[in-house]
């Protein structure tokens, strides 16, 4: 069907994107070891939240509406 092709491509360039920033943002391991739970948990919900709403706006920003994905087919 018409349309899979460039529809994959926004999803990878969005995964693209999203392993980017996470590689980016994510701290090193010696840091993650040495905080305590509560500094693990607040850079954890730091880094989902980041990476969901830059996420997002990369499927946004390639053409990935959210009509497209919720519209019924007919």
């Amino acid at each position: 069907e018409a349309g899979w092709g460039l529809f994959i491509i926004r999803l990878v360039a969005a995964n693209s994107v999203l392993a980017a920033m996470i590689i980016w943002i994510n701290s090193d391991l010696s840091l993650w070891i040495e905080w305590e739970m509560f500094e693990r948990v607040a850079q954890l919900l730091l880094l989902i939240g980041i990476s969901v709403v830059g996420y997002f706006v990369t499927l946004y920003l390639v053409g990935l509406r959210p009509q497209t994905l919720l519209a019924q087919r007919r």
